[in-house]
């Protein structure tokens, strides 16, 4: 097809010259414009560090990095937590005096004899320290078939 064929073939589309203006430049594939339609489906692919995320910025859209993101994240957003604040996850032991048997999912009051699980042993026996506040639901279960001085020891999380 020579240019004047393809020129008026142009024409008869109704594409004016300013809207040709606008895709002068874009180097984009059609799947890359279509990346960014509000429509497309949702991938499942890993995000690691290097990786870009497109952003409004105040009406410009600009590429910044994971790693921008989630310093933003942890200190605009709050995503840090302290130990004990509800959605943290911890290492508990039970000082239970009727050897109850728990069940993944059980939730429990920190008051019901809970304490965070020391990282000392002494006679073949955990030490406890402190006790937590607020409800946490047991992530991994464990047996009444404790010895008499052991104490079940397991990861809770806190959930109020």
């Amino acid at each position: 097809m020579s240019r004047q064929e393809k020129l008026a073939a142009l024409a008869s589309t109704g594409v004016t010259k300013a809207e040709l203006d606008l895709l002068d430049g874009v180097t984009s594939t059609t799947a890359e414009l279509n990346l960014i339609d509000g429509g497309t489906a949702r991938g499942t692919t890993a995000i690691a560090d290097g990786d870009g995320v497109l952003i409004n910025d105040a009406g410009t859209m600009r590429m910044t990095s994971v790693e921008t993101m989630a310093t933003y994240m942890a200190t605009k957003v709050g995503i840090e937590t302290t130990t004990g604040d509800v959605g943290t996850y911890a290492m508990l032991g039970e000082q239970q005096n009727d050897r109850t048997a728990r069940s993944t999912g059980e939730d429990v009051a920190a008051s019901n004899g809970l304490y965070y699980a020391g990282l000392t042993i002494e006679n073949s026996k955990v030490n406890f320290s402190s006790s937590p506040s607020g409800t946490w639901r047991l992530m991994g279960a464990y047996s009444s078939n404790s010895g008499k001085n052991d104490k079940p020891v397991s990861l809770w999380l806190r959930i109020s």
